[in-house]
């Protein structure tokens, strides 16, 4: 498991007894985001220093640095197949980018807005990207073209988005309190999940597709089911805003960080 935060260091945590492994240093502003490779080799990092950093997690050695954003990297995720790295920043770009060699490969500019998040198809064809112009964008990763908007996406920023494994929805949480479930090929809204009580700063699905988790400012982490909208739990021993969570693999724990200077991990099935 892997935090980080305002102190611009880097955690690798042994989940199951909460001994720290390493401290990784190099970034020198906040860190905003992380994302770990298929085969756990890879660790990137995206910080408020316009840098993204790729770590190699078994030694905590810093692998390399990649530079292209001119602000604030809000947003890095590492396609399943483990060849590809997409980031977006406040420079209202999102960057497709080699992970083995830090090759970059593409630029998706979105001159409407910051973006706050972004998330690979697992069939390599989609990237999907939101921000402070409370739109996703549907990006053709082959062409680099903007494929569509969808409409009356959200009525505040989308802090979080995510694509199912099956490449047939994409979900994203938002500052305006809901969660919602797209159709990837029509943009049309499927369902909305609605319980949060204030900004859905992070979601997380399970490698089944069947568990979503999302974190909210409301201080709650709920388990949803995405294909049906079921609110499956609540949990609620944070005491700060909820920044980030992450579902493991077999949908059995979630690790959740907050702004009460704590990194959870739960128990949920």
């Amino acid at each position: 498991m892997v935090s980080g935060g305002l102190d611009d260091a880097i955690k690798v945590w042994k989940l199951e007894t909460g001994e720290l492994v390493h401290t990784l240093r190099g970034h020198t502003k906040p860190v905003n985001c992380l994302a770990i490779s298929p085969d756990c080799q890879i660790l990137a990092s995206g910080s408020d220093d316009n840098t993204i950093r790729l770590w190699n997690l078994a030694t905590g050695a810093m692998v390399q640095t990649l530079t292209g954003h001119s602000r604030d990297v809000n947003a890095v995720v590492i396609h399943p197949g483990g060849q590809l790295l997409a980031s977006g920043g406040e420079d209202r770009t999102a960057r497709l980018w080699k992970l083995g060699t830090g090759e970059p490969l593409r630029v998706f500019s979105n001159l409407a807005g910051m973006i706050r998040a972004v998330a690979l198809s697992p069939d390599g064809q989609w990237l999907a990207s939101g921000g402070l112009d409370n739109q996703i964008k549907l990006w053709n990763l082959k062409t680099g073209e903007l494929s569509r908007t969808f409409p009356k996406s959200h009525f505040n920023s989308v802090n979080a988005i995510a694509i199912t494994p099956n490449g047939k929805m994409v979900i994203s949480g938002s500052k305006d309190k809901t969660i919602k479930v797209w159709n990837i090929n029509t943009g049309e809204v499927i369902r909305t999940l609605s319980g949060h009580t204030d900004s859905v700063n992070a979601i997380s699905l399970s490698a089944s597709g069947v568990v979503l988790v999302s974190g909210s400012s409301d201080t709650t982490i709920k388990l949803w089911n995405p294909n049906t909208g079921e609110l499956r739990a609540t949990l609620s021993e944070h005491i700060s805003s909820v920044n980030s969570v992450s579902i493991s693999p077999d949908g059995r724990r979630v690790a959740s960080g907050s702004s009460d200077t704590t990194v959870k991990v739960w128990q949920v099935m």
